[in-house]
C-alpha cells in the first residue's frame, strides 16, 4: 500500500493497523507538512520495519507526482506485487478473506482492477474513536454530482507493480502502464471517512482551500467563504448529521447500517476478524456493473446485490 497523509493522526495509526491486518505486507508513505502527530505515529511502523516514509515540506502538493515515486518504489524497491495508493481516511475492505487473495484471483492477462468508494457519514456525537461513531454508509438513491458534496461517487484503482507507472493525483486512473483494466469486476470496497468531526472538517478543508489557491474548487471554497463571514464553525457543523437526519436517512433507505469497520477494529487480535466481516457482507458472484461518469449507478446495484445475498445466506442456514 501507498499512502498519503495530511494531519490525520486521529485516524492513521487505525489505517495502518487495519491494512497490515487485511494483506498489505508493506506501507510506502508520504507525509505532507502535518504538524497534528501524524509523523510520529508513521515512525513508530518505520522503527517497526513494515513502513517507509517520506516527508514533504514544500507548499505545493504535487499528488500524482507523489504517487507515482510511492507506486515505483514498491515496485522496484520493496518487492511488491499489487499496489494501491491510499488516503489517510480510506480503509480499503476486500470482497474476500484478505486484500491479498481478492487482488491474486485477478486472471493474469489483467493488472487494473477497480475499487468502489463507499461513504460514512459524519453524526454529531464527538466521544470515543471515529469508528465507533460513524456506522451510517450513504446509499443515495440517484448520482450526486455536485463538486460541493463531500460524497461525490467515484472509483479508486489497484494494479500490477509497474516500474513505469503514472498514478493519477486522487488514484483514479492510471497512465502509461502495461497492465489492462479487468472492467465489470470490483473485488474491492473502499470503505471512505472524510469527515469525522466538525472541527477536523473545518481544518481540512480550509488548509486545502490555502493550499490549491484559486484552483480550489467545492467545499474548500465553501468553507473559505463562511470563514471569510466568520461563519466557519457554524458551516462546519452543518457537515454532521442530526437525530433527526439519520431516522429520516433510514428510513427512506439513503443510510444504511454498517459495521464492518468497526466489529474489525474491536478485536484486531482475532485472526479471523475481517474473514468473518467480509463473508456476512460477500457476494454470490462477480459484481458486473456498467461503470460510467456516474459510478454511483455501479455503488447502488453492490447494495442491492449485499442485500440480496444476506437474504439467500439467511435462507440457506434455515435449511441446513
Amino acid at each position: 500500500m501507498t499512502l498519503r497523509t495530511r494531519d490525520q493522526a486521529d485516524v492513521v495509526g487505525a489505517l495502518v493497523d487495519y491494512h497490515l491486518h487485511a494483506g498489505v505486507d508493506f506501507v510506502v508513505a508520504t507525509d505532507h507538512r502535518s504538524g497534528d502527530g501524524t509523523v510520529e505515529i508513521l515512525r513508530e511502523y518505520e522503527r517497526a520495519g513494515v513502513l517507509h516514509l517520506t516527508e514533504e515540506h514544500g507548499v505545493e502538493v504535487r499528488g500524482s507526482e507523489w504517487r507515482t515515486r510511492m507506486a515505483r518504489m514498491a515496485a522496484t524497491e520493496f518487492g511488491a506485487d499489487w499496489i494501491f495508493s491510499c488516503d489517510g481516511d480510506e480503509f480499503w475492505w476486500p470482497r474476500g478473506p484478505s486484500l491479498k487473495e481478492s487482488l491474486e484471483a485477478t486472471p493474469s492477462d489483467y493488472g487494473v482492477v477497480r475499487a468502489l468508494v463507499r461513504h460514512f457519514v459524519p453524526v454529531a456525537r464527538t466521544e470515543g474513536e471515529f469508528w465507533e461513531r460513524m456506522t451510517l454508509r450513504y446509499v443515495p438513491e440517484a448520482a450526486v454530482n455536485s463538486p460541493t458534496s463531500p460524497f461525490r461517487p467515484y472509483v479508486k484503482v489497484a494494479h500490477r507493480a509497474d516500474p513505469s507507472v503514472v498514478v493519477h493525483r486522487g488514484n483514479h486512473e492510471l497512465h502509461h502502464t502495461r497492465h489492462r483494466l479487468l472492467p465489470g469486476w470490483y473485488p474491492i470496497e473502499v470503505l471512505h471517512f472524510p469527515i469525522r468531526t466538525a472541527a477536523q472538517a473545518r481544518q481540512k478543508y480550509l488548509t486545502w482551500a490555502r493550499v490549491f489557491g484559486r484552483d480550489a474548487k467545492g467545499t474548500h471554497v465553501l468553507t473559505a467563504r463562511a470563514q471569510e463571514r466568520g461563519r466557519a464553525v457554524e458551516h462546519s457543523a452543518g457537515f454532521l448529521a442530526s437525530d433527526e437526519v439519520i431516522r429520516r436517512g433510514l428510513r427512506a433507505g439513503v443510510l444504511e447500517t454498517d459495521t464492518r469497520l468497526r466489529d474489525t477494529l474491536r478485536d484486531l487480535s482475532s485472526e479471523n476478524a475481517l474473514q468473518q466481516c467480509a463473508w456476512e457482507h460477500s457476494l454470490l458472484g462477480d459484481l458486473e456493473a456498467a461503470l460510467d461518469a456516474r459510478a454511483i449507478r455501479a455503488a447502488r446495484r453492490l447494495d442491492q446485490l449485499n442485500r440480496r445475498t444476506r437474504t439467500l445466506e439467511s435462507a440457506r442456514r434455515i435449511r441446513d
